[in-house]
């Protein structure tokens, strides 16, 4: 067994150190340009990363391809080369559509000989260029975020807006709205103001929040109106995102209409501070007074609503015997999980579910009771007692 492992480790090995000796790197990875009709000269790296001898073939693919001239198609690394460069030129038509357009330049390593005759696998490595074509008149795009928040902080609401038309917009501003997810409007508001954004360049629009709301899933939706000569566009951003953590406590756990020796029905009460339901299940196990486990179930996955819920778990009480267990209840849901113990107290008929510990202290409590009465019983004997001796000694100094 020992010798297969370790047999098993060394192919492990080969097939990685086989994969990193023909390792190749290119940089820049992207080049990002704005449109124009003129030549764009582009220079990438190839990185010849663990230094042997390769041969690289350029090739070109892509909407953009046919626009692309390589200098040179194939280039021939020694491996005393760390890496070479090669460069690209890029020219565009007058009559291109607008939009994001884009190519891929690929640099194949040519299969080798390995010193058995078999071919090493090719590996190809690829640098995309994007060109930004603009829109005729002002157009804007963008995206929407949000901070992070603990519930308390104020959020904030960020819109990065980008001009990809060709002419520059003269004013932008936003208008905000942040609802539940039933609809329900929370807030509506302006929500900040840029001027003369150059076409190409990129602005912001920010909007501070300070939420007074439970924790929970909401809705922004945050429009963007932007000047188009006489007219106005809107560009419409939306997100959900939550506010707060959601957790699930677990209230209680109680059986109804029990006999030994049947199924056990286990109600585990539930509640849920996240303001939309939550999916969920349970698992529940029964364990003697040595904590080993004798029964254990899992409940199916059941969304948890935020005004409180019952997850029902069944147990086999078949063979077993009246006494004291503990119950013990795990809650998962997301990446998180609750668990409460119990102390179960089986009889023939019915299942006692208590918190551990509460017993002691209800016992406590009522001794405590039972002790107090019995003291004023024994101080209300003694006060008789002495207004008795003290009456017949006043008697008795009188005769």
């Amino acid at each position: 067994m020992k010798c297969l492992i370790v047999i098993t480790l060394i192919f492990i090995a080969s097939i990685l150190s086989i994969q990193n000796a023909h390792a190749l790197g290119i940089a820049p990875s992207t080049k990002i340009i704005n449109y124009d009709t003129e030549d764009h000269n582009v220079t990438v790296r190839i990185i010849n990363t663990e230094k042997s001898d390769r041969l690289i073939r350029i090739t070109t693919e892509g909407e953009l391809s046919p626009y692309v001239t390589l200098e040179e198609n194939v280039i021939d690394m020694k491996s005393t080369d760390s890496e070479k460069s090669f460069r690209y030129t890029i020219r565009l038509p007058a009559d291109i559509s607008p939009g994001a357009k884009s190519a891929m330049i690929i640099a194949t390593e040519e299969g080798t000989k390995q010193g058995d005759g078999g071919i090493n696998s090719a590996i190809s490595i690829v640098h995309r260029l994007q060109v930004n074509v603009p829109y005729n008149g002002t157009y804007a795009q963008g995206f929407l975020s949000t901070s992070e928040t603990d519930g308390v902080s104020p959020i904030t609401f960020t819109t990065s807006i980008i001009n990809v038309g060709s002419d520059r917009i003269r004013q932008a501003y936003g208008k905000i709205s942040i609802r539940r997810l039933d609809g329900s409007i929370l807030v509506e508001d302006e929500a900040g103001k840029e001027y003369n954004i150059t076409s190409g360049s990129n602005a912001k629009l920010e909007y501070a929040w300070s939420p007074d709301v439970p924790p929970g899933a909401y809705d922004v939706e945050y429009l963007v109106y932007y000047d188009a000569g006489d007219d106005k566009k809107i560009l419409n951003l939306t997100k959900t995102f939550d506010i707060g953590r959601y957790d699930i406590d677990i209230i209680n756990a109680e059986v109804k209409n029990f006999r030994l020796g049947s199924i056990a029905k286990i109600d585990i009460n539930v509640s849920n501070n996240w303001n939309n339901p939550v999916p969920a299940y349970a698992q529940a196990s029964i364990l003697d007074k040595d904590d080993n486990i004798i029964r254990q179930t899992k409940t199916d996955t059941t969304p948890v609503n935020s005004r409180g819920d019952t997850i029902a778990a069944y147990i086999d009480t078949v063979g077993m015997s009246t006494g004291r267990y503990t119950l013990k209840i795990m809650l998962y849901y997301g990446s998180k999980t609750t668990e409460n113990t119990y102390t179960s107290d089986i009889s023939a008929d019915a299942i006692r579910i208590t918190p551990e510990g509460t017993d002691v202290q209800a016992n406590i409590k009522e001794n405590g009771g039972y002790v107090s009465m019995v003291v004023m019983l024994i101080l209300a004997v003694l006060s008789i007692m002495w207004l008795l001796h003290n009456h017949t000694s006043t008697k008795d100094k009188n005769i």
